[in-house]
């Protein structure tokens, strides 16, 4: 009996499997759960970066109508828009409370800010 030298679809699967799981290692992998490096002296909480968060400055009449989304809490956006999705990518500027931010309503628009309405 002579045996075939085609690949078989089992190994065709299993091939395409593992290249499929190398993917979503690289693309999710250890880097998605990355925190920033940027050293601080023990105790300082002065932020060594810009804020980076980001706001879709929907509408809103109150600071209730506003909310905090995103993986990494890093939008404000309005409870009238659908959720933003957003990747799971920690950065430290994404922390609003160092720069004494809050997601709130500023002249009719969802943003991050340091006042209230």
């Amino acid at each position: 009996m002579k045996q075939s030298n085609k690949p078989s679809i089992r190994r065709w699967l299993m091939a395409g499997l593992a290249i499929t799981l190398m993917g979503a290692f690289f693309a999710f992998g250890p880097q998605a759960c990355s925190t920033s490096s940027t050293a601080q002296e023990p105790g300082d909480t002065t932020p060594t970066e810009e804020f980076c968060g980001w706001s879709t400055e929907g509408y809103c009449e109150s600071d209730m109508d506003c909310v905090v989304s995103g993986c990494s809490s890093e939008v404000c956006q309005s409870t009238r828009e659908s959720e933003y999705n957003t990747i799971c990518q920690w950065r430290d500027c994404y922390d609003p409370e160092p720069y004494q931010l809050h997601c709130g309503c500023v002249n009719s628009a969802c943003q991050w800010g340091n006042g209230s309405t």
